[in-house]
This record gives C-alpha cells, structure tokens and sequence, in this order.
C-alpha cells in the first residue's frame, strides 16, 4: 500500500518571542541590540512611556544563521542548543537590565514555509481565510510587508498577505509570500500562528519567564500546539466555508438556471475557490432539476470548460491538505 512522504522542502518551526520585562534600574537608552558571537542581531530590548519588551528572533539565535532573511523557522532539531542560548541570553539581558530584573512571554509565532508554483496560489489561499474570517465581525487587516528592488535600492511597500482579526482573544493568523518579500526567484507560502498571552497561560501557566520558556520542554510543547490549531481551529472553519461556496453557488444556479453564468458572478468576488466546489455545486444543481437522470456527462463537460477557459483548479484545496499533513 502507497505511503505517502511528508515533503522535505517543508520548514516549520518557531519565529519570535515577545516578552514583557520590568527592572528598577535606569537604562541609558530607549533600545538596546543582542547579537550572537557571528555578529547577528537575534534580539533587543525596547522601551515605551509606560512599559519595557524583549523580542527575541529564534532562528537567528543560532551561531549558524548565514544571513538576514528569517527563511527557516527554528525547528525541533534545533533544542539540543536552546540552553546554551537561554543563558547567553540571560547573561546579556542582566548586564543591560540588572540581576534581578523579571520576565513574562506575551507572543509567540509558530511558522510554517511552503514552497509554491505561482503567487497566483497563495493568492487564492488568502481569498478563502478573508471570507472565513469574516464571521468574526472584526476588521481584518492586510499584511504589508517590503520587498527588496534590488537594480533601484528601493524598499517597495505592497500589500502582500493577509493579517486575520483576533481569534477568542488567544491566536490570529498571518499569510503572505515569504519569497517574495526577500526577492527570492522561489515563491514560498508562509503561514504565521501568532500566540497571544492569554493562550500561552493556559498552556504554562506561571511559567512564563525567560527561563522558564526558552527549555526544551516548552518549545517542544508550543511546536505541537501548530498542529492542535490547525486540526481545531483551522480546518473546520475551512471545511465550513467550503461547505457554503458549494450552497451558495448551487443555488445561483437554481436562480439563474445558466451554471456558467452563476459561476462567473460568484467568481468575481473570489468564492468559488476550487474545481471541487463547482464540481459539488454543478451536482446539486443537477440532482435539482432531474434527479432521476444521470447528468455525469453534462457535468464533466463544464467541469473541463471552466478548467481549461477559466483556469479553475484544486491546487488551492490540495495546499491545506499538505499544510494540515506536514504540519
């Protein structure tokens, strides 16, 4: 019996921390830098009117990191180093904030990179998280983010991903084009779980310091909390909204009685997402009008011409399925 292999290019893991942190001891500037033996920048300390935060960015915490971009989250083979990171940091933090300075996680970020054909499909991808979301009644937001032009030097802000409204005041979720924001030629998904510190509480409870989290037991236990959303969260959402496109154009259909023409009106506003759904839409439509007679023909026909005319696909439907098994 055929197995099927998880994909090796998939990288997923951990991004950045965010820590609240309060010291009596005056500080002599309002932003202070850490940087790894190599000489990259892994973290810093930032203070407003009114409070203090630490953010610390795991993948470039290794001594290893080659460069800048952030591409490769930091993963479960990557723990064997999180002590020796974890004093590094507590080292440096208490030369800048005093020995008995204290600490409490606020954000985590979960990733998770996928490499892609076309931007066309993480485009489609966002298309279906806007509209499920929607049922939040909150504005969503769109995630902009700088891609480089390299031959101007010029630093381009476009709208480029998806940034989801605040889930049960616990998680939200971002999308965007991970490649395109470093000017890689390869097009990578990126999918970003933001943990807010409501969920980090249920999960640690008073452990939330520094030290307390940066340990294999808790890393370990926020990388399999990617897969427990994803399987409760995500995905039931997603099966729902597929569920509605479904309704939504069979009874266009219904009305119209022109299944093409109901296609290209849910279309224009993105909700018919995949080949599937019109496919299942195309069914129930037909089962309405005669369903003593056997429409298989007619409905492989317009499944082919909307394919071929319109460029309609289950690339978008096959993407979750890959995300919800390498996850």
């Amino acid at each position: 019996m055929y197995k099927r292999k998880k994909n090796p290019e998939v990288m997923k893991g951990l991004d950045s921390l965010v820590f609240s942190v309060h010291t009596f001891k005056a500080l002599q500037t309002h932003s202070m830098e850490l940087y790894t033996q190599q000489g990259n920048k892994y973290g810093y300390v930032q203070c407003f009117s009114n409070r203090m935060e630490f953010v610390l960015n795991l993948p470039k915490a290794r001594g290893n990191t080659p460069d800048e971009t952030n591409l490769i989250p930091y993963s479960l083979t990557d723990l064997i180093m999180i002590e020796l990171i974890r004093d590094d940091i507590t080292e440096k933090l208490k030369a800048i904030l005093g020995d008995n300075f204290t600490s409490s996680i606020k954000t985590c970020e979960l990733s998770y990179n996928l490499p892609v054909g076309t931007n066309e499909e993480i485009n489609n991808l966002i298309s279906i998280l806007r509209n499920v979301f929607l049922e939040e009644k909150r504005q969503s937001a769109v995630y902009y983010i700088k891609s480089m032009n390299v031959r101007m030097n010029l630093q381009v802000a476009e709208a480029s991903g998806y940034l989801s409204p605040l889930i049960n005041g616990r998680m939200r979720f971002k999308v965007y084009n991970k490649g395109k924001e470093l000017g890689l030629q390869q097009d990578y998904l990126r999918f970003e779980i933001i943990l807010m510190q409501r969920h980090l509480k249920r999960l640690f409870g008073r452990e939330m310091s520094i030290r307390s989290i940066l340990t294999k037991e808790h890393l370990s236990r926020l990388l399999k909390e990617f897969r427990c959303i994803y399987e409760n969260v995500i995905m039931p959402k997603i099966s729902n909204e597929l569920s509605n496109a479904v309704e939504r154009l069979a009874y266009r259909m219904i009305e119209t009685e022109k299944p093409v023409q109901a296609f290209l009106e849910l279309q224009r506003y993105e909700q018919v997402y995949t080949l599937e759904v019109f496919r299942r839409a195309l069914t129930k439509y037909y089962s309405y009008i005669d369903k003593d007679k056997d429409h298989r023909n007619n409905i492989n026909r317009l499944c082919f011409y909307v394919k071929k005319q319109y460029g309609l696909n289950n690339r978008t439907l096959e993407l979750f399925k890959e995300m919800h098994f390498n996850c």
